[in-house]
């Protein structure tokens, strides 16, 4: 619950008429949370992979959920292997509440320095008006075990 102090701004706009009232400060007091807030969760079974959203292949494989209070439009979700370049991966309207598994991206070889390491970017573009921009990467491994042969 709000405490008196919030809402003084506004008493005091409402009683003088003062400038510097309008949707701004309202909005200010009663922000709107509803907004999607995707954020990046090892998929299903990730405990059996070789690394943190890795599996055989070797690929890379990331389930991007919706945590918000609205739906999340298209996006898109943007692997990066440093070194090996990066993969934009096409991602679907995700309702509120739900999630979506990606498809496999495969890993460049480039990128094994033994193991690879890469970042996975959630609406890479910003697309999508988040309520938390803040929590959309996430970090996976491939160890050089799943490396392909040379």
């Amino acid at each position: 619950m709000r405490s008196v102090r919030a809402f003084l701004p506004l008493i005091a706009c409402l009683i003088l008429g003062a400038s510097g009232c309008g949707i701004d400060l309202i909005e200010s007091i009663f922000p709107d949370n509803s907004k999607p807030d995707l954020r990046l969760v090892l998929p299903e079974g990730s405990s059996t992979g070789p690394g943190p959203f890795c599996r055989a292949g070797p690929t890379a494989l990331v389930t991007v959920e919706n945590r918000g209070d609205a739906d999340a439009g298209t996006s898109i979700t943007t692997f990066v292997f440093v070194p090996g370049g990066s993969v934009d991966v096409q991602t679907p309207e995700i309702r509120k509440d739900e999630s979506v598994q990606l498809s496999a991206v495969a890993v460049p070889a480039a990128c094994f320095a033994p193991d690879c390491r890469f970042a996975i970017l959630a609406d890479a573009s910003f697309r999508v008006d988040e309520s938390d921009e803040n929590n959309n990467r996430a970090e996976g491994q491939c160890p050089a075990s799943t490396a392909p042969p040379q």
